[in-house]
Protein backbone atom coordinates (compact mmCIF):
# COMPACT_ATOMS: atom_id res chain seq x y z
CA UNK A 1 0.00 0.00 0.00
CA UNK A 2 1.37 3.46 -0.86
CA UNK A 3 0.96 6.47 0.62
CA UNK A 4 -2.21 7.61 -1.48
CA UNK A 5 -3.80 4.73 -0.82
CA UNK A 6 -3.20 4.58 2.98
CA UNK A 7 -4.54 8.51 2.75
CA UNK A 8 -8.08 6.67 1.24
CA UNK A 9 -8.31 3.89 3.56
CA UNK A 10 -7.84 6.14 6.24
CA UNK A 11 -10.59 8.67 5.23
CA UNK A 12 -12.96 5.54 4.61
CA UNK A 13 -12.57 4.16 7.86
CA UNK A 14 -12.74 7.84 9.77
CA UNK A 15 -16.35 8.40 7.73
CA UNK A 16 -17.56 5.75 9.57
CA UNK A 17 -17.56 7.10 12.92
CA UNK A 18 -20.01 9.25 14.62
CA UNK A 19 -19.10 12.99 14.64
CA UNK A 20 -17.72 12.77 18.66
CA UNK A 21 -15.71 9.80 18.73
CA UNK A 22 -14.16 11.26 14.86
CA UNK A 23 -13.47 14.13 17.24
CA UNK A 24 -12.00 12.10 20.12
CA UNK A 25 -10.05 10.13 17.82
CA UNK A 26 -8.38 12.97 15.88
CA UNK A 27 -6.97 14.00 19.14
CA UNK A 28 -5.55 10.88 20.23
CA UNK A 29 -3.97 10.26 16.55
CA UNK A 30 -2.68 14.07 16.93
CA UNK A 31 -1.65 14.25 20.40
CA UNK A 32 -0.29 10.31 21.38
CA UNK A 33 2.54 9.05 21.37
CA UNK A 34 1.13 5.11 20.84
CA UNK A 35 1.47 5.64 16.96
CA UNK A 36 5.12 6.96 17.01
CA UNK A 37 6.34 4.76 19.37
CA UNK A 38 4.79 1.48 18.06
CA UNK A 39 4.99 2.18 14.17
CA UNK A 40 8.19 4.70 13.92
CA UNK A 41 9.72 2.51 16.91
CA UNK A 42 9.25 -0.79 14.49
CA UNK A 43 11.08 1.05 11.61
CA UNK A 44 13.77 1.76 13.54
CA UNK A 45 14.54 -1.77 14.25
CA UNK A 46 13.75 -2.68 10.57
CA UNK A 47 16.57 -0.17 9.48
CA UNK A 48 19.45 -1.32 11.99
CA UNK A 49 18.24 -5.49 10.43
CA UNK A 50 18.68 -3.67 6.85
CA UNK A 51 22.07 -2.15 8.11
CA UNK A 52 23.42 -5.03 9.78
CA UNK A 53 21.78 -7.45 6.95
CA UNK A 54 24.57 -5.15 4.14
CA UNK A 55 27.18 -5.34 6.49
CA UNK A 56 27.55 -9.08 6.86
CA UNK A 57 28.18 -9.33 3.30
CA UNK A 58 30.98 -7.26 3.34
CA UNK A 59 32.76 -8.87 6.36
CA UNK A 60 34.05 -12.37 7.03
CA UNK A 61 31.83 -14.20 9.47
CA UNK A 62 33.81 -13.20 12.89
CA UNK A 63 33.41 -9.46 11.74
CA UNK A 64 37.55 -8.62 12.76
CA UNK A 65 39.12 -6.62 11.06
CA UNK A 66 42.95 -6.56 10.26
CA UNK A 67 43.58 -3.45 11.85
CA UNK A 68 41.94 -4.80 15.37
CA UNK A 69 44.91 -6.06 16.81
CA UNK A 70 44.58 -4.59 20.22
CA UNK A 71 40.97 -7.11 20.38
CA UNK A 72 43.17 -9.91 18.87
CA UNK A 73 45.81 -9.84 21.62
CA UNK A 74 42.71 -9.81 24.08
CA UNK A 75 41.14 -12.95 23.05
CA UNK A 76 44.20 -14.66 22.60
CA UNK A 77 44.95 -14.11 26.18
CA UNK A 78 42.07 -15.69 27.35
CA UNK A 79 41.72 -18.63 29.42
CA UNK A 80 39.46 -20.22 27.10
CA UNK A 81 39.04 -20.76 23.61
CA UNK A 82 36.85 -17.59 22.23
CA UNK A 83 35.38 -16.71 19.15
CA UNK A 84 34.41 -13.31 18.02
CA UNK A 85 30.14 -13.53 16.90
CA UNK A 86 29.61 -9.71 16.27
CA UNK A 87 26.52 -8.75 18.58
CA UNK A 88 25.47 -6.15 15.81
CA UNK A 89 25.62 -8.13 12.69
CA UNK A 90 24.41 -11.44 14.31
CA UNK A 91 21.65 -12.55 16.33
CA UNK A 92 21.27 -15.90 18.72
CA UNK A 93 19.02 -17.22 16.09
CA UNK A 94 21.61 -15.97 13.20
CA UNK A 95 24.23 -17.77 15.05
CA UNK A 96 22.33 -21.12 15.15
CA UNK A 97 21.44 -21.53 11.69
CA UNK A 98 25.22 -20.68 10.88
CA UNK A 99 26.02 -23.44 13.22
CA UNK A 100 23.16 -25.77 11.22
CA UNK A 101 24.59 -24.72 8.28
CA UNK A 102 28.23 -25.95 9.00
CA UNK A 103 29.78 -21.87 8.98
CA UNK A 104 30.21 -21.85 12.99
CA UNK A 105 30.51 -23.86 15.56
CA UNK A 106 29.62 -23.40 19.62
CA UNK A 107 31.98 -26.33 20.80
CA UNK A 108 35.56 -26.81 20.32
CA UNK A 109 37.50 -30.69 20.30
CA UNK A 110 39.22 -31.34 23.82
CA UNK A 111 41.13 -33.87 22.74
CA UNK A 112 41.86 -33.58 18.46
CA UNK A 113 40.02 -36.26 16.55
CA UNK A 114 38.04 -37.35 19.65
CA UNK A 115 34.25 -36.65 20.48
CA UNK A 116 34.88 -35.10 23.83
CA UNK A 117 33.76 -31.51 23.34
CA UNK A 118 33.32 -28.42 25.48
CA UNK A 119 31.28 -25.47 24.82
CA UNK A 120 33.26 -22.08 22.78
CA UNK A 121 32.89 -18.82 24.51
CA UNK A 122 31.37 -16.25 22.41
CA UNK A 123 32.16 -12.46 22.73
CA UNK A 124 30.95 -9.36 20.71
CA UNK A 125 32.86 -6.30 20.57
CA UNK A 126 29.51 -4.33 19.37
CA UNK A 127 25.88 -3.84 20.67
CA UNK A 128 23.34 -6.01 19.73
CA UNK A 129 19.97 -4.29 18.03
CA UNK A 130 18.17 -5.30 20.81
CA UNK A 131 20.46 -3.35 23.00
CA UNK A 132 20.76 -0.25 21.14
CA UNK A 133 17.42 -0.29 20.86
CA UNK A 134 16.94 -0.45 24.39
CA UNK A 135 19.84 2.17 25.08
CA UNK A 136 18.38 4.18 22.99
CA UNK A 137 14.63 4.69 24.02
CA UNK A 138 15.09 3.65 28.05
CA UNK A 139 18.92 4.20 29.27
CA UNK A 140 19.87 7.96 27.41
CA UNK A 141 18.17 11.15 27.93
CA UNK A 142 17.11 13.09 25.08
CA UNK A 143 20.11 13.84 22.67
CA UNK A 144 19.00 16.82 20.71
CA UNK A 145 21.75 19.59 20.13
CA UNK A 146 24.15 16.93 22.27
CA UNK A 147 27.02 15.31 21.41
CA UNK A 148 27.89 11.80 21.46
CA UNK A 149 31.01 10.60 21.50
CA UNK A 150 31.58 6.91 20.14
CA UNK A 151 34.87 5.14 21.44
CA UNK A 152 35.80 2.16 19.94
CA UNK A 153 33.29 2.46 17.19
CA UNK A 154 34.52 -0.86 14.92
CA UNK A 155 31.37 -1.38 12.68
CA UNK A 156 29.57 2.19 13.58
CA UNK A 157 26.47 0.56 15.22
CA UNK A 158 25.79 3.42 17.95
CA UNK A 159 26.40 5.49 14.53
CA UNK A 160 23.34 3.20 12.89
CA UNK A 161 21.61 3.51 16.55
CA UNK A 162 20.95 7.13 16.03
CA UNK A 163 20.37 6.44 12.56
CA UNK A 164 17.55 4.64 13.82
CA UNK A 165 16.41 6.79 16.35
CA UNK A 166 16.20 9.76 14.23
CA UNK A 167 13.35 7.65 12.52
CA UNK A 168 11.64 7.32 15.52
CA UNK A 169 11.86 10.81 17.30
CA UNK A 170 13.55 12.97 14.93
CA UNK A 171 16.43 12.93 17.76
CA UNK A 172 19.23 15.39 16.31
CA UNK A 173 22.56 15.03 17.74
CA UNK A 174 26.18 14.95 16.22
CA UNK A 175 28.41 11.78 16.91
CA UNK A 176 32.16 11.50 17.17
CA UNK A 177 34.15 9.07 15.93
CA UNK A 178 37.56 8.59 16.44
CA UNK A 179 40.11 8.66 13.92
CA UNK A 180 41.32 4.82 14.67
CA UNK A 181 37.84 3.79 13.89
CA UNK A 182 37.18 5.68 10.64
CA UNK A 183 38.71 3.23 8.55
CA UNK A 184 35.84 0.40 9.30
CA UNK A 185 33.03 3.35 8.43
CA UNK A 186 34.18 2.62 4.68
CA UNK A 187 32.34 -0.90 4.54
CA UNK A 188 29.01 1.20 4.89
CA UNK A 189 27.33 0.78 1.48
CA UNK A 190 26.69 4.53 0.55
CA UNK A 191 22.93 4.55 1.26
CA UNK A 192 23.60 3.96 4.56
CA UNK A 193 25.92 6.72 4.91
CA UNK A 194 25.77 8.73 8.73
CA UNK A 195 28.23 11.30 7.31
CA UNK A 196 25.43 14.13 8.10
CA UNK A 197 25.80 12.22 11.54
CA UNK A 198 28.99 11.59 12.33
CA UNK A 199 32.47 13.66 12.88
CA UNK A 200 36.03 13.34 13.01
CA UNK A 201 37.40 13.20 16.56
CA UNK A 202 41.14 14.05 16.12
CA UNK A 203 42.84 11.97 18.23
CA UNK A 204 42.84 8.62 19.75
CA UNK A 205 40.28 6.47 21.64
CA UNK A 206 42.34 7.19 24.94
CA UNK A 207 41.56 11.04 24.23
CA UNK A 208 38.05 10.44 23.30
CA UNK A 209 37.16 8.82 26.86
CA UNK A 210 38.87 11.54 28.51
CA UNK A 211 37.33 13.58 26.69
CA UNK A 212 33.68 12.11 27.53
CA UNK A 213 34.35 11.97 30.84
CA UNK A 214 35.33 15.67 30.90
CA UNK A 215 32.17 16.73 29.52
CA UNK A 216 30.22 15.09 32.21
CA UNK A 217 31.86 16.81 34.98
Amino acid sequence: MNVAEAKSELKRLLSRLRPAELTQLLGWMKNSDELEDELLGDNGRVLLQSIAEDLRANVAPDAMLACETAAYSKMQRRSRPTVHVDGFLYDDEQVDSLCERGLMSRNYCLSCGSHRTAPLDFISHSFSVTELRFLFQHVLPDLSGRTLVDVGSRLGAVLYGVRGQHTHTHTCCRVFVTVEDIRTTVLLPNKWSCTDLQEDFPGTRADAQTFGLNALL
